[in-house]
């Protein structure tokens, strides 16, 4: 899904409660957001081995609602994210230690186009949490990587749907495509959990050659 498409979601449900919550009603968002920090809490703690990083990039942050979160791992929180209108939302509600950017400032959309890409600094881990498979087309899931991989990001943490049932709105990624599309960086899963409708989700874990 492209940005108008995630702009008009947040629009549709914005005065529910703070931020996008799509199908869901607030509270149900609310339970399903503590769900998932449940879940992702252990191997985020055994993976940064119990130490903050100096930079952590949420790739696809929407309005920021991990941030409190991810800031727990960090000295320093960027959020980057397709829809305007959710960095917008964010930029109004900052926590401390954050900032935020379109994905269009590190690598354009539009062919020929050059990006004013803003000094975030060195990105010590990168983080996508059920971002990447809603980039069903092949143009849209490359343009999503590239733009990831503009951050260079020497570590990644990715919760993502890894196969299962077809969806209309989501496709699977697997380390083979994740390896081949950000050079340099090696993958393996370190975890799979099946959620509703029969669609399983990974925990890719990957570092940059050298890292």
């Amino acid at each position: 899904m492209n940005a108008a498409w995630w702009d008009a979601k947040f629009r549709e449900t914005a005065g529910a409660i703070v931020g996008w919550v799509g199908w869901k009603t607030g509270n149900e968002f609310r339970a399903g957001t503590q769900r998932l920090v449940d879940l992702l809490t252990p191997h985020l703690d055994a993976f940064t081995s119990g130490r903050k990083v100096e930079t952590l990039l949420d790739f696809g942050c929407g309005w920021g609602r991990l941030a409190p979160f991810l800031l727990k791992y960090a000295e320093r929180y960027v959020g980057v994210d397709i829809s305007p209108e959710m960095i917008h939302r964010a930029q109004q509600t900052m926590l401390l230690d954050t900032q935020y950017y379109t994905a269009e400032a590190f690598l354009p959309a539009k062919p020929g186009a050059t990006a004013a890409a803003p000094s975030i600094g060195p990105v010590n881990l990168a983080v996508t949490i059920t971002v990447l498979h809603h980039c069903t087309g092949d143009d849209e899931r490359a343009l999503a990587l590239k733009r990831l991989d503009a951050c260079h990001p020497t570590k990644f943490f990715l919760y993502e749907q890894s196969g299962g049932d077809p969806h209309p709105h989501c496709r699977p990624l697997s380390v083979a495509g994740l390896e081949a599309a950000l050079p340099g960086s090696k993958f393996r899963i370190a975890f799979s959990d099946v959620g509703g409708g029969g669609r399983p989700h990974s925990l890719f874990l990957g570092e940059r050659d050298g890292a």
